[in-house]
């Protein structure tokens, strides 16, 4: 697959077939619509670094599939400017 950070949310194009992107923004999940940085997680997740926090795309399925880390979860609201697993 193909990820792609924009300051429109996550865009996923499977298979780099762009007919198919998929889309997550904050509606779905994501702290922010604004994407920073990007980094593969060992297990097939997406961890998501945004202008307001960071976030975690999960494997399964073809939709937005995200968490969202905050305070609770030792998580400060904020930039995230890289995410390195």
């Amino acid at each position: 697959d193909v990820w792609l950070a924009t300051t429109n949310g996550l865009t996923r194009l499977p298979g780099g077939d762009q007919s198919r992107a998929v889309t997550c923004t904050r509606a779905d999940g994501l702290t922010d619509d604004r994407v920073r940085s990007l980094a593969a997680g060992r297990d097939g997740g997406l961890w998501i670094g945004t202008y307001a926090g960071l976030s975690e795309w999960r494997p399964g399925g073809n939709g937005c599939r995200i968490r969202r880390y905050g305070p609770a979860e030792g998580v400060t609201d904020g930039y995230v400017l890289s995410v390195h697993e």
